[in-house]
């Protein structure tokens, strides 16, 4: 899974992260699931144990090397699916192209799909 030095892609992120929740709560009446984010960026690392993101890229010129700004650190087990997008035509519409799902099956928790909008999941994206 590992990306090669310098080449960078644009890439959709699904990943799962905790929350909490403040004030008392009755544990018998519980219902919890990870909260599922999505996040977008040029992917500049990508390894066994992390993604990194950066939304800002600069350009390299003679007198600085390729910069990111933002960076956004994801750890590998916490990923469900990544897509590689496109930027197309005049107007800079961005596109999927394709998707990977990542293989770190056994750090899911059971029941919880690879995707975490897609068939299956129980979840829609919300719109605003």
């Amino acid at each position: 899974m590992e990306e090669r030095e310098g080449q960078v892609r644009l890439v959709l992120v699904e990943w799962l992260d905790s929350y909490s929740s403040t004030g008392w709560q009755d544990v018998e009446e519980l219902q919890s699931s990870p909260l599922c984010c999505r996040s977008v960026g040029w992917q500049i690392r990508s390894d066994e144990q992390v993604i990194v993101l950066a939304p800002h890229l600069t350009d390299e010129h003679e007198e600085t090397p390729l910069q990111g700004n933002g960076l956004m650190t994801i750890p590998t087990c916490a990923v469900r699916r990544v897509q590689t997008l496109r930027v197309d035509g005049e107007a800079g519409e961005v596109l999927g192209s394709s998707y990977s799902t990542v293989s770190a099956a056994s750090s899911r928790p059971s029941g919880h799909p690879s995707s975490c909008w897609g068939p299956g999941s129980g979840r829609k994206p919300r719109r605003t």
